[in-house]
């Protein structure tokens, strides 16, 4: 069930981070190739900020400790 919950909500959950970074990108990209491949380049970067949020969860899979152990060493 939440496997289901979280597959249907991510887009709304990952909307605020990508509403902050793509218009930086945007800019860029408009200014190298143009309005023809903005799209992609949209696509793209919706899929690859999708794969480094999966690949931070697998390679650390209990979150909470390195959380606690940053803000340890941090204060």
């Amino acid at each position: 069930m939440y496997a289901i919950a979280v597959f249907l909500t991510y887009n709304l959950q990952f909307y605020v981070p990508f509403s902050l970074l793509w218009p930086r990108i945007s800019r860029k990209v408009l200014y190298k190739y143009g309005e023809d491949t903005i799209e992609k380049f949209e696509h793209a970067f919706r899929i690859g900020l999708i794969f480094v949020t999966f690949l931070v969860a697998a390679i650390i899979p209990n979150l909470g400790l390195v959380i606690s152990l940053g803000t340890s060493a941090l204060s």
